[in-house]
């Protein structure tokens, strides 16, 4: 069920993946290098935030799947959950930019900072998503704010639980991203059961 839940993210992984690897070995004596990276790189940035995105659906599939919620009967369709309100992807993307620009903004004063601020912010997304599910109106900078009061008291606890996955990912890398197939779905479904956990 959970591999399934996951095999549009996995398929794009691929897909980019083998994108970078042509990208590497194109000769680039041969062809204008000026035209050529500005191609791949927007290739690779719209391959980050589709995978970003897809990450994020599954996510909340993962988190109604904990609440007993989510029926285990349609993985396919339950891995583009984002996609099933317009509020859900523009609070999504707004919300990441919004973050991505504070923690840029923190890390220039310096890295510790930035990495609290990341930590503090993790959970905007799901409350965003948990409100619009509840009829509220909330404002995207209200969803980090929130995110950064749940969070109170939980940073180090969140960062332990970070560096826990550190074994496996250096087991998927050793293996060439196949055990990313385990640990994947694994870490996603751990990230979800702590924001239910948190929300109780």
């Amino acid at each position: 069920m959970f591999l399934l839940v996951f095999v549009v993210y996995f398929i794009n992984t691929f897909a980019s993946r083998n994108f970078t690897e042509q990208e590497q070995s194109i000769n680039l004596d041969q062809l204008n290098y000026s035209a050529i990276w500005n191609v791949w790189s927007i290739a690779n940035i719209m391959f980050s935030i589709i995978l970003s995105i897809l990450i994020v659906s599954v996510t909340f599939a993962c988190i109604d799947i904990h609440r007993l919620t989510q029926k285990l009967d349609n993985p396919f369709v339950d891995c583009l959950k984002l996609f099933q309100q317009r509020e859900y992807v523009i609070g999504t993307i707004i919300i990441s930019l919004l973050q991505t620009l504070w923690i840029f903004l923190w890390t220039l004063i310096f890295i510790i900072p930035g990495i609290i601020k990341s930590i503090a912010y993790s959970q905007a997304i799901y409350i965003y998503r948990d409100q619009v599910d509840a009829g509220h109106k909330i404002r995207y900078r209200d969803a980090v704010t929130q995110s950064r009061i749940l969070m109170k008291n939980h940073k180090w606890e969140y960062f332990l639980l970070q560096l826990s996955f550190i074994g496996y990912w250096l087991l998927t890398f050793i293996t060439g991203g196949i055990a990313g197939l385990w640990t994947m779905p694994y870490y996603q479904l751990t990230m979800a059961n702590y924001y239910v956990n948190l929300t109780k």
